[in-house]
């Protein structure tokens, strides 16, 4: 054989060899495609389920969210309503309470020029009307400590009616309006002592009040709570005393003239200069330490 025949029989084994290695190569690279390709499969049909399971958790966390949102927002619809009806409903009252407050002034300032009255009836109707009002007071004892507007309105009442009983009429008989109002003002407020008990341990609700130079003549008294009061010039003259506590009181040069004092008790009180002409008083009168009442003009009796 020929040179040239015999390498181109060499040349084509070694194509035939060449193929054959390039097939099996092929083969075993498809094979590998192959696999990888059904492991890309494989893997997208997993990413499809928990896609699957996450749009579901996703859904259903939205459903949530959606209703929990929805609550949210109708809460806080709720509570702006009532924040506002609150609101509303509190301006309300303020401006009831204002205007109750306006009238009960208005009304009061009607009550005050009807005691300045000079009609007797409008006096004393007046007077009726206000001492009535500080009976009111005194039984809301609560609602009193609590409203400021209600203390200054009675404390208003009380400075009138005592102003009225610091006018000295031109009179030659006793005033029936000042004898009405003193009779009745210690009633309204609470400083009446009931028979057989003693006066409470705080102090008298007249010792909160300005009674110098009052005139109470002819006035009934018994067994009244005037501890500690300032009644300096008072005249409390012609006046049913008996009972009456008038420990520690200033009655520096007051008028007791012509009262009854029997059972009153005057310890402590400061009677310097007090006229105690013709007083009536018995063996349970108690006067101040030193104080010489047969001496002064007292009768026991």
């Amino acid at each position: 054989m020929n040179p040239q025949r015999r390498v181109l029989n060499l040349a084509i084994l070694l194509l035939w060899s060449g193929l054959a290695v390039l097939a099996q190569v092929t083969d075993l690279n498809v094979e590998k495609t192959r696999q990888e390709i059904e492991k890309l499969r494989e893997e997208v049909a997993s990413l499809r389920d928990s896609n699957a399971r996450a749009s579901q958790w996703i859904r259903t966390g939205s459903t949530v969210v959606g209703a929990f949102g929805g609550l949210l927002t109708a809460l806080a619809g709720v509570v702006f309503a009532y924040f506002v009806q609150n609101r509303y409903t509190l301006t309300q009252n303020r401006k009831l309470e204002q205007d109750s407050q306006f009238q009960r002034e208005s009304h009061n300032l009607d009550l005050f020029k009807g005691l300045a009255d000079p009609n007797p009836r409008l006096q004393f109707a007046a007077a009726s009307v206000s001492l009535q009002r500080l009976q009111t007071y005194g039984l809301d004892q609560v609602g009193l400590a609590r409203n400021a507007a209600l203390r200054f309105e009675r404390a208003a009442i009380v400075q009138v009616l005592i102003s009225v009983l610091k006018e000295k009429r031109k009179r030659t008989v006793p005033d029936p309006l000042n004898k009405f109002i003193a009779d009745n003002l210690v009633r309204a407020l609470g400083a009446i002592v009931p028979d057989g008990e003693e006066p409470p341990n705080r102090t008298s609700e007249l010792s909160n009040w300005d009674f110098q130079n009052t005139h109470l003549v002819n006035c009934y008294w018994r067994r009244v709570d005037a501890r500690g009061t300032d009644f300096f010039r008072a005249d409390i003259s012609n006046a049913g005393l008996r009972g009456a506590f008038f420990t520690g009181a200033v009655l520096r040069e007051a008028s007791l003239a012509n009262s009854i004092l029997r059972g009153a008790d005057l310890t402590g009180a400061d009677l310097t200069g007090a006229n105690v002409q013709g007083a009536v008083y018995d063996s349970s009168t108690r006067w101040p330490a030193g104080f010489d009442a047969v001496g002064a003009g007292a009768i026991q009796a």
